[in-house]
């Protein structure tokens, strides 16, 4: 075989890897729509419709002259050649600051050493160890969130029951932000409450539903935005629970807060991640059944099984926790999920926000599920006429740029005001405050503080009194 017929085969051989490529990655994509009926449109431009103009532009050199198949081959190789450097460099910059804290802990211990506080440096992990050789019972935050990214394994699947809460009556870790950890003791259904709530006699006054927020992270119990309610409305329950979104709070509606039937119930939106949540909650047929009227899991009455599942979750997660921690302290060359990173180019897509799992719903579709929650929200609470109070929560960009999100901000408003829910706009109200970075601790981006939380608490307040 002479030289040149072994360079045809070589490059159209070449060729046919990269339209196998390229294919694979349309099949990869377009097989995650079935999960939630659509994706950002970046995410589409990059994975389907740039592939397969790339694949069909491949098949048809077939039919050029070989010069130019040559050229697209060494073309695409040096391209992917790029790449590979470019990722190897991020994993390297990576190991370098892997000795070195993350930087949003090292801007949390230079604010808390200005501010003369003590930081606790120690990882969920480690404290959990810490605190467990000493004889405690505790357990750390396991969310409905972490068990909808683990819908594709065999523990997940196969479950019974989908989980609104975490563990019930023990003490859980909940978050550190502000240099110390926060725990809580949970109620009887695994919620931020006092125990023994869920039983007290209706009805009650006010049900506050939503994500971290309504939850209280990450505050002390005493200063959770229930708390503050319950100082004026003693039958005031919190509902609420970390990596949560839309379908979630209807659900949790439904299976807590419908036996409650309190007069308000107080539903937040927030902007950082509701709308990445909903992707997520979508790709999990169950929750989607919350919306037909009479749906339910029946949860108030299975909190054995729902331990019992939380449980294996807890485990499983604990160990995942731990593997990696021994993987993260291996050096990068003999790190197999690093090489299995660098294989699919993970650093450099993560750097560009390419990362498969930046997944979203297109904001159509979106909007669409949103609506269709609040439209059963406000039915489900008028049911036992009650009243709906919805709260849009900014996140730190918003109050550093007024324009940043303002269109998604008065779409969501908007939205609400179109299923006729009274609502409150916090980015409006934490505006008006002479330094709104005040409610965030250190003034550094993360949750509200308890400041931030009693200014939110006054303004519900004052709508619940309009709203009787």
């Amino acid at each position: 075989m002479n030289m040149g017929r072994k360079t045809t085969y070589l490059t159209d051989f070449i060729l046919g890897l990269f339209i196998l490529l390229f294919i694979t990655l349309v099949v990869r994509k377009v097989g995650s729509l079935g999960e939630a009926g659509s994706v950002g449109a970046r995410h589409w431009i990059v994975y389907v419709v740039f592939p397969l103009l790339g694949a069909t532009a491949l098949l048809l050199s077939f039919a050029t002259k070989q010069r130019i198949r040559i050229w697209l081959a060494c073309g695409l190789i040096g391209f992917m050649a790029i790449g590979y450097a470019l990722d190897l460099s991020l994993l390297i910059i990576k190991w370098r600051a892997g000795t070195q804290l993350p930087k949003d802990k090292q801007r949390l211990l230079a604010a808390a050493k200005k501010a003369g506080q003590i930081i606790d440096t120690r990882t969920p992990l480690e404290l959990l160890d810490d605190l467990r050789n000493k004889g405690q019972q505790i357990v750390p935050l396991v969310t409905p969130g972490t068990i909808l990214r683990m819908r594709n394994q065999p523990l997940v699947a196969d479950a019974k029951v989908m989980p609104l809460a975490g563990l019930s009556s023990v003490r859980t870790i909940l978050c550190n932000e502000s240099g110390q950890y926060i725990f809580f003791e949970s109620d009887e259904h695994g919620f931020n409450n006092p125990r023994g709530i869920h039983s007290a006699a209706g009805p009650f006054d006010i049900a506050v539903i939503g994500d971290s927020f309504a939850m209280g992270v990450c505050v002390p119990p005493e200063k959770t935005i229930a708390a503050y309610l319950r100082a004026f409305y003693p039958k005031t329950i919190n509902l609420g629970y970390a990596d949560a979104g839309p379908l979630l709070y209807l659900a949790t509606l439904k299976e807590y807060g419908l036996p409650l039937k309190p007069k308000v119930v107080v539903m937040f939106y927030y902007s950082g991640n509701d709308f990445e949540a909903s992707y997520r909650e979508l790709s999990y047929p169950i929750l989607a059944h919350y919306l037909m009227p009479t749906f339910s899991q029946g949860l108030r009455h299975k909190q054995s099984i729902v331990n019992s599942f939380l449980t294996e979750i807890e485990h499983a997660e604990e160990q995942r926790a731990r593997a990696n921690r021994v993987e993260a302290n291996k050096p990068w060359l003999t790190s197999g999920s690093e090489w299995r990173r660098l294989a699919s180019l993970s650093h450099l897509r993560e750097s560009v926000g390419l990362d498969h799992r930046g997944d979203s719903l297109a904001p159509e579709v979106f909007l669409r599920s949103l609506k269709q929650v609040l439209v059963e929200m406000k039915r489900t609470v008028e049911s036992w006429r009650g009243s709906l109070i919805f709260v849009y929560l900014p996140h730190y960009g918003e109050l550093e740029d007024y324009n940043l999100n303002r269109g998604e901000r008065n779409s969501i408003l908007g939205l609400a005001n179109e299923v006729g829910i009274k609502a409150i706009d916090a980015h409006a109200l934490f505006s008006q405050q002479t330094n709104p970075f005040k409610i965030f601790p250190y003034g550094l981006p993360s949750h509200y503080n308890e400041m931030g939380y009693s200014v939110l608490s006054e303004a519900i307040r004052e709508q619940v009194v309009s709203s009787r």
